[in-house]
């Protein structure tokens, strides 16, 4: 699976991200929340909500002459985790919810990607890149300190980490057998926290990413990555730099977390991006592109019929852009 080189978007904006943002507050302390990345076109916001998609909220942006990528709501419900260029680099970024920005890594030549918690919010687990010669899962406690690599490859992109509800393991998606780098094929792997007991838990053709767990730990829910013809945004595509082209198609699975046991759970049409479990385990959240938007949606884990969480004009609502956005 050839990736698109990323770094390009980064050039679509210029300018230095400030450190505050005003006029937001906690809006649900103590209460399950998610957030997401809305970009419609010229901004990029960070909203949170209910999982049931009610009680929507902005807690950053915009923000002149930055660009975010990714946001992920700390367990706490205070702090948002994020990765946001400024133009030259993707770096990562913690937001606490009616407070101030922190910047946790400043890395020339490299960029940050795809921010997770892990479950006690002292650690912030995402995708390093320099964008030619490798890729790495790496931790970094939540205030910045003490980076450790859990997974490099120098094959392609590594995508999607996410951390197991014990704290104890990262699943993510890595190439295998990739002779030249961006010829793998994708498949789900984890690894420890510390790096160590690799595990594959699928071997396919095709290509398995953007797993998360379930809150249990029992399951892993994921998209098979697939390819239509389908338009954004029905008749007016250059709404969206870049949008000519075939659009990801992903439906939705769940394997069992030490790998086995497929189900499918959705296969509608339009579904791109992380997949997130919702707090109670009894639904799954993801993008959907329609012709009108790419908007969130959830459906039951076992399947059934979709609910809309977010409902936009024009405009791409996400928990992480990445592979999304077409550079």
């Amino acid at each position: 699976m050839r990736l698109r080189n990323h770094v390009l978007t980064a050039v679509m904006v210029a300018g230095l991200l400030a450190t505050t943002i005003g006029g937001a507050s906690a809006s649900f302390q103590g209460q399950d929340t998610v957030s997401f990345v809305r970009y419609d076109g010229a901004d990029t916001r960070i909203f949170e909500m209910r999982p049931n998609g009610t009680e929507e909220h902005k807690v950053f942006g915009p923000t002149k002459g930055s660009f975010v990528y990714a946001s992920a709501m700390a367990p706490d419900g205070r702090r948002v985790a994020f990765s946001a260029s400024d133009g030259i680099q993707f770096d990562l970024f913690v937001k606490r919810i009616g407070g101030g920005t922190k910047q946790i890594t400043d890395t020339p030549g490299r960029n940050e990607y795809s921010p997770m918690w892990s479950p006690d919010g002292e650690l912030v687990v995402f995708m390093e890149t320099d964008e030619v010669t490798y890729s790495a899962i790496v931790r970094r406690d939540a205030d910045g300190t003490r980076r450790r690599e859990i997974h490099r490859t120098e094959a392609d992109y590594l995508l999607f980490p996410s951390v197991s509800p014990d704290g104890q393991r990262v699943l993510f998606s890595a190439p295998r057998g990739a002779p030249l780098r961006g010829d793998g094929n994708y498949d789900l792997m984890t690894k420890t926290i510390d790096g160590t007991g690799r595990r594959w838990l699928t071997e396919t053709p095709t290509n398995e990413i953007a797993g998360d767990w379930s809150p249990d730990g029992d399951r892993v829910a994921f998209l098979v990555e697939t390819f239509t013809k389908m338009t954004p945004f029905g008749r007016e595509p250059a709404l969206r730099p870049g949008l000519g082209g075939p659009v990801i198609e992903q439906p939705v699975y769940s394997i069992r977390s030490e790998g086995g046991g497929k189900q499918l759970i959705t296969d509608k049409p339009g579904i791109n991006g992380r997949v997130m479990y919702t707090p109670d385990g009894k639904r799954v959240m993801f993008s959907r592109l329609t012709s009108e938007s790419m908007d969130l949606f959830s459906t039951p884990v076992g399947g059934g019929v979709l609910k809309r969480l977010t409902e936009t004009t024009k405009t791409y609502n996400a928990f992480d852009l990445f592979q999304i956005l077409p550079t």
